[in-house]
């Protein structure tokens, strides 16, 4: 919602957890990846008590999860190998749990979202993006990205078809991310099957 006169005590906390304490969490499911027959799973919310980086942002951090985020975790990776302070400088540590991230729109206008530590959470184990000790204590800057590009979501600023609060509707796309993610343009190639054979 959004805060107006008359607003009621309901909608002013709902708002201070989203953009102060991190609390607005992603809808709890995934549609899967298909490119990896991960099936459609519910999952609840666990904390993660490892650090944001560990001798900072490296292309071997991220390992995908359940969800089909490959597009911007490959972006990410990618980023992370090349421009590594890129990855550093989009998150703000608050000091109390919760990191300030930063995306870029295609115009380069800056969106930031506030996460916590809560992550995806299926049998024990983190079911989405992480680190590449895929731990609770392992460093977590992969998969607050992730999460904090599905919150992102939310404000319809990434072209996406659905414009929601959840993993679901991050899963599948092209190479926007790289702009989401480190700003600047982008050029594509296409190719085609028949020149791969």
């Amino acid at each position: 919602g959004r805060l107006g006169p008359g607003s009621t005590g309901l909608v002013r906390s709902r708002l201070i957890g989203k953009w102060y304490a991190g609390t607005d969490l992603p809808t709890r499911y995934v549609n899967g990846d298909a490119a990896d027959n991960a099936e459609a799973v519910t999952f609840t919310y666990a904390t993660a008590s490892g650090p944001l980086f560990v001798a900072g942002p490296h292309v071997v951090d991220v390992d995908q999860g359940r969800a089909g985020t490959c597009y911007l975790l490959a972006a990410a990776g990618a980023i992370a190998a090349t421009r590594p302070s890129v990855i550093e400088d989009m998150f703000l540590d608050n000091g109390d749990g919760t990191f300030g991230v930063r995306f870029l729109t295609t115009t380069q206008a800056e969106i930031w979202v506030t996460v916590n530590r809560q992550l995806p959470a299926l049998g024990g184990h983190i079911l989405l993006a992480a680190g590449a000790e895929r731990s609770w204590t392992g460093e977590v800057w992969p998969a607050l990205l992730e999460k904090a590009y599905a919150q992102a979501n939310e404000m319809a600023l990434f072209g996406r078809p659905v414009a929601a609060n959840s993993y679901r509707w991050i899963e599948g796309g092209l190479d926007d991310a790289l702009v989401h993610i480190g700003g600047g343009e982008r050029t594509r190639f296409v190719t085609h099957d028949a020149f791969l054979h």
